[in-house]
């Protein structure tokens, strides 16, 4: 009886240890896709604020030489 309960125990230990196991790769899985998509926010961000700021330097030429 003493044997059977342990390896009972066992056993439940191990499902328990791969369960965790498991929802350890799922959740660093996830953290990296979520790392991803903030890395291409950021890259989208720092685009959108080059190009508006190209746009600017454009617009302020273009007046400065409408002023001269």
């Amino acid at each position: 009886c003493i044997k059977r309960k342990n390896e009972r125990k066992k056993e439940r230990n191990d499902e328990k240890k791969e369960e965790e196991e498991e929802e350890g790769e799922e959740k660093k899985k996830e953290e990296e896709e979520e790392e991803e998509k903030k890395k291409k926010k950021k890259k989208k961000k720092k685009q959108k604020k080059k190009k508006k700021k190209k746009k600017k330097k454009k617009k302020n030429e273009a007046m400065q030489v409408c002023r001269a």
